[in-house]
C-alpha cells in the first residue's frame, strides 16, 4: 500500500479539465519500441509533452517522448508502493480507490496538465504506467485509445540487459509481468495492438491502420501521411517468428496471444494468460526486497552525513564564539566534596 502521499498536489479542478482532454496512451514494456511508435503518431498530429519538459535520450534515440515530470511522477508512485519499473510493486486490487490514492490522482491531474499545455489530443507514453494502468483510468476517465505495443522476449530482455546490466532472465520476467499486467487491465478500453516487428516491416500499412483507427476515435488530421520508423531503429529489427530456446512454454503461449490479438478492438476484450511463473515472481519478489535495503542504506548514510556536517558546523560556532569573546567566560565552580 502506498507509503505516504505525493510530493505534490493538484489543484480542486484539475481532475476535471483531465477528463475534459483527449488522451491516447502508448503503453508496452520497456525496449519494445514505444518511442518509434510514439514519434510516428506526433507526426500524425497528436501532442507531445511541452519541449521543456521532454526527457533526453541518449545517442541511439535521441528523442523517448516522454515527460520528464510525468516518468518522475510515476517513479515516485511506484516507489510508494513499495517496488519500481525493474521491481514491479505487489498490490492488491482497488488501491487506487483508497483515500491516499485519491491525493495521488489529483497531483496525476495537474502533472498531465503541466507536461501537456495545449488543449488539443495528445500521446502519452511512459513505461512504467503500464503497472499502474488501474490508477491511470482512475485519472483520465477512459482515454481516447489505447495502443499497446509489444516486442519478442527475447529481443527485450537482451536489450534490458545491455543498457541496465541486469541478468538476461531479469528482463524476462519483466516483460512477462508487464505484458500479462497489460492485457488484464485493459480490458473495455479502445485498443491497437501493435508488434514491433510489424511496425518496422511495413509501416505504411501501420500507417493506414492508425489513421482508420484515429478517425474511430474522432481525432483530427488523422490521414496525416505516416514517415518511416526512424532509420537508426531498423537494425533492431527482430527476426520474425524466432522462438528463443530460453522461453518457457508460459512465454510462447503470451506471445502467441499477443500475435493473435493484433489490430483495433473497439472493446478490448482480455484474453485468458497464464499465470506468472514462479521462477519470475521469485527473481521480481528479491529485487523489491535488494530495492528497499539499498533505500534503506542509502538514507542512512546520508543520514549520518548530515549528522557529521552539523555536528562539524556546530563545534565550529561554538569556537568563534568563544574566539570573539562574545560571551564570557565563566568562572569554574569547584565540585562539592
Amino acid at each position: 500500500m502506498l507509503n505516504g502521499p505525493p510530493r505534490r498536489l493538484g489543484g480542486p479542478d484539475s481532475l476535471a479539465r483531465a477528463r475534459l482532454r483527449d488522451w491516447v496512451l502508448v503503453l508496452g514494456m520497456h525496449r519494445s519500441g514505444t518511442s518509434a511508435v510514439t514519434e510516428t503518431l506526433t507526426d500524425m498530429g497528436l501532442q507531445e509533452p511541452h519541449p521543456a519538459d521532454l526527457l533526453v535520450g541518449h545517442p541511439g534515440n535521441p528523442n523517448h517522448h516522454e515527460s520528464r515530470s510525468l516518468t518522475a511522477f510515476d517513479e515516485e508512485l511506484l516507489a510508494a508502493l513499495g517496488g519500481s519499473w525493474g521491481a514491479p510493486p505487489e498490490v492488491g486490487d482497488g488501491w487506487e480507490l483508497s483515500g491516499l490514492g485519491r491525493d495521488w490522482t489529483a497531483a496525476a491531474a495537474q502533472t498531465l496538465l503541466g507536461a501537456y499545455p495545449r488543449p488539443d489530443p495528445a500521446v502519452v507514453k511512459d513505461p512504467r504506467m503500464c503497472l499502474l494502468v488501474p490508477f491511470w483510468l482512475g485519472v483520465l476517465g477512459r482515454p481516447k485509445g489505447v495502443l499497446l505495443m509489444w516486442r519478442n522476449p527475447g529481443s527485450v530482455a537482451r536489450s534490458v540487459a545491455n543498457v541496465s546490466g541486469w541478468p538476461y532472465v531479469h528482463g524476462l520476467a519483466l516483460w512477462e509481468v508487464y505484458n500479462r499486467q497489460l492485457l488484464s487491465d485493459l480490458a473495455g478500453q479502445n485498443v491497437f495492438v501493435l508488434s514491433y516487428d510489424d511496425l518496422v516491416a511495413d509501416p505504411r500499412a501501420f500507417a493506414q491502420d492508425a489513421s482508420a483507427w484515429f478517425d474511430s476515435l474522432g481525432i483530427p488530421d488523422a490521414s496525416r501521411p505516416l514517415p518511416s520508423p526512424r532509420t537508426e531503429l531498423r537494425h533492431f529489427q527482430d527476426d520474425v517468428g524466432s522462438e528463443d530456446e530460453s522461453l518457457l512454454p508460459a512465454h510462447r503461449e503470451l506471445v502467441r496471444t499477443l500475435k493473435a490479438l493484433g489490430g483495433h478492438h473497439p472493446t478490448f476484450s482480455s484474453p485468458t494468460v497464464p499465470a506468472c511463473t514462479a521462477w519470475a515472481a521469485g527473481m521480481l519478489s528479491l529485487r523489491r526486497q535488494y530495492e528497499t535495503a539499498h533505500e534503506q542504506v542509502r538514507s542512512r548514510v546520508q543520514t549520518e552525513a548530515e549528522l557529521g556536517r552539523l555536528g562539524t558546523a556546530y563545534a565550529s560556532l561554538a569556537s568563534a564564539v568563544r574566539e570573539a569573546g562574545v560571551v564570557p567566560t565563566l568562572p569554574q565552580v569547584p565540585d562539592e566534596a
